[in-house]
């Protein structure tokens, strides 16, 4: 079966649903419930983007209430945190300049009218380019591929001077976004890095490269593993709680940017 092929069968295999769940609190919420092949325990979690509970196939009705009764307190800690996130000015508007975090800092792409659509940076300030024929959602891809240019272009200067430690290199390296993760290593060596990770500080995005790639000589989370990544930054402990703090906000910005793609 060739790679297309085994997609589609992925894709019509998945099995999805909303079911309402009320939160200790009183409130209802709706949970997307996956039913995923590849899914080997049942799991709970929370992000901009809402609620997700996947499961395993064959997993009873009777388990899934049991698990969503046991974790209904987390789930309500976890659905205020992210419904209580600022409101973000990172939503993109016919016409209008956008604020948009980059590195740790907030950049002003300024909206212009151009022959060819593309973010470019002058002496002053950076620019988006839009023709006037443009849509917003091509506009919006656009500002994704810029986002993603970026963020090679920090792993092009990174992976150069931290591979050469590793016995091994990941079989590949893919850039995107992540609805609860910050970045996952397969058991293939596939090394997955969230989008938004470029908004943040660079040494933070720094710290969940590190991370994974030392997930290359433990699969854990242990002491040694740990040891691992402090052997290569030292500060990661700094960069860990910088996410802990601030991490749900950026995904919710990217999340709205890129909210209609």
């Amino acid at each position: 079966m060739n790679t297309a092929a085994r997609r589609l069968t992925r894709r019509t295999s998945v099995q999805k649903q909303t079911r309402a769940l009320r939160l200790p609190d009183g409130r209802d919420i709706e949970l997307l419930q996956v039913i995923d092949p590849r899914a080997v325990r049942v799991k709970l979690s929370v992000s901009e983007r809402g609620a997700r509970l996947t499961l395993p196939p064959g997993t009873s009705e009777t388990m899934v209430r049991q698990f969503l009764e046991q974790h209904r307190g987390w789930l309500l800690t976890q659905w205020c945190k992210h419904q209580s996130a600022p409101p973000s000015d990172a939503a993109l508007r016919w016409g209008q300049d956008l604020s948009l975090p980059l590195r740790g800092e907030t950049i002003i792409l300024r909206w212009q009218p151009g022959l060819h659509l593309a973010v470019q940076r002058d002496e002053a300030d950076w620019q988006l380019l839009v023709p006037h024929a443009a849509t917003l959602a091509r506009v919006q891809k656009v500002i994704a591929e810029f986002l993603h240019a970026e963020a090679r272009a920090d792993l092009g200067r990174w992976l150069p001077h931290y591979l050469p430690g590793f016995v091994h290199a990941p079989s590949q390296v893919r850039i995107r976004p992540l609805s609860s993760l910050w970045g996952s290593l397969s058991g293939r060596n596939g090394l997955s890095l969230d989008l938004s990770l470029i908004l943040a500080p660079p040494r933070v995005y720094e710290y969940v490269l590190v991370h994974e790639l030392c997930h290359l000589v433990q699969r854990n989370h242990s002491p040694a593993f740990w040891h691992e990544v402090g052997q290569r930054l030292p500060d990661w402990r700094l960069q860990r709680q910088w996410l802990r703090t601030h991490g749900a906000g950026l995904k919710r910005q990217l999340g709205v940017l890129l909210e209609a793609l």
